[in-house]
């Protein structure tokens, strides 16, 4: 996994997006929670590791994982569905 000051731009949004979710989950652990858990239809993938990342460095603070750690778990967690562009969405479209 590369690291957060690594000089690749396509990583450093991701970084972004994980810091921005620890800051979050400092200021309100509950809200952030809350939203991760949301019921209401999303932009599948994208929308689902947000969601992802927002419970799983909840899950991970509580156990004590220091911020290093958290940032990539968080990142690991955005990418994780990566292939899924390959094999489309639809097959989750339900409706």
């Amino acid at each position: 996994m590369p690291s957060e000051s690594s000089t690749d731009s396509s990583v450093g949004p991701l970084y972004g997006i994980c810091n921005d979710l620890i800051d979050r989950l400092v200021e309100d652990p509950d809200a952030l929670v809350a939203l991760a858990s949301s019921p209401y239809p999303s932009d599948y993938p994208s929308r689902h590791g947000v969601h992802l990342a927002s419970l799983a460095i909840a899950i991970a603070a509580d156990q004590g994982l220091d911020r290093s750690q958290l940032v990539d778990l968080g990142v690991g967690c955005l990418i994780h569905d990566v292939g899924m562009r390959a094999v489309g969405v639809d097959i989750f479209d339900t409706d």
